[in-house]
């Protein structure tokens, strides 16, 4: 029986207040973790104010049309993966209690909850929906795969994802491969989302796991066969299993510099080793004269936000080996 492990994977709150307010929340609550927001130049979103942090977090402020003063702070899944979910509880709690006391509202757009090491494939799955072994208000032709390869070490695999329910409604379902386990992921919207944060976020984050089942078991059942009675063996698994929150959290700046890496190793330092075997290791200089002209803002989080005297990597090392 595979551990099952159960994190977040996606949080967006619209919170009312002024640009400076916004970036403060920023500060006490996240920013030990991804760094500062950098100003990209430009808005985005219906905003004026748009800022990137470490592990693509985004920050956006002072409305284009106006209107009342807000802001969003969006959290997506690698995110997630380098803030600690108490820091998100603790985000969560202040704001709450900021309503409370201010009348400042916020509003959570989007919650993704995840289950890792789901005992099933999503085709298995989508067979369930396909055949009605399901108990769900969801409309059962509201269904989507996706399938298209990916590199395996010198292997190509078929990566796998069945989508069940609209895309426009506040709860979706995603059943997808993760390169050796199966996840299932609870996608929540508007309200609904709002809702799960006030009702999740009170509990300690070992326990989000088994609260989150209720959720989820509140848009989708699946059933061995049509009779609908007994839960299949994979569903009643998950349902049933003891949760283990997914505590770990990565760095945010090797996070980064691993995936930039990863990307020079594979597709750059094959070609670049030919140059410089062919006209000599002076090249690398210009190469890297030409990158500082040429990167513009995409990598200013970066340069911000990681300096060498941050890292616990030696002379000459690699995050990605």
């Amino acid at each position: 029986m595979t551990e099952i492990t159960f994190k977040i994977d996606y949080l967006s709150i619209t919170i009312w207040g002024t640009h400076e307010e916004i970036l403060q929340i920023y500060d006490d609550f996240l920013s030990d973790f991804v760094g500062d927001p950098v100003h990209v130049g430009h808005g985005h979103r219906g905003y004026q104010w748009w800022g990137r942090a470490l592990a693509g977090v985004n920050v956006y402020s002072i409305p284009v049309n106006g209107d009342q003063e807000h802001g969003h702070i969006e959290l997506k899944g690698e995110a997630c993966e380098v803030i600690p979910m108490d820091a998100l509880r603790k985000m969560v709690i202040y704001l709450q209690e900021r309503h409370q006391h201010t009348g400042q509202k916020f509003n959570v757009t989007r919650l993704d909850l995840a289950w890792d090491g789901v005992n099933a494939s999503p085709l298995e799955f989508l067979e369930a929906v396909q055949n009605d072994y399901i108990r769900s208000l969801a409309k059962r032709d509201k269904w989507k795969l996706d399938q298209s390869p990916r590199k395996e070490g010198e292997e190509i695999q078929i990566s796998t994802t069945v989508y069940f329910g609209s895309p426009s409604s506040e709860r979706r379902l995603r059943v997808y491969d993760r390169r050796g386990f199966t996840r299932v992921e609870l996608q929540t919207r508007d309200k609904r989302a709002h809702a799960i944060v006030e009702s999740l976020f009170i509990a300690l984050p070992e326990e989000w796991g088994k609260l989150g089942i209720a959720h989820l078991r509140d848009y989708v059942d699946v059933f061995e066969d049509e009779s609908k009675e007994t839960l299949a063996d994979w569903w009643a698994e998950l349902v049933g299993a003891v949760i283990r929150a997914n505590m770990t959290v990565t760095d945010a700046k090797e996070m980064e510099l691993y995936r930039l890496e990863k990307w020079i190793v594979h597709q750059v330092a094959p070609a670049l080793s030919v140059i410089v075997d062919a006209v000599g290791e002076y090249s690398i200089d210009a190469f890297i004269q030409y990158g500082r002209a040429k990167r513009g803002e995409r990598y200013k989080p970066i340069l911000e936000n990681i300096h060498p005297q941050t890292l616990s990597m030696g002379q000459g090392e690699l995050f990605y080996d």
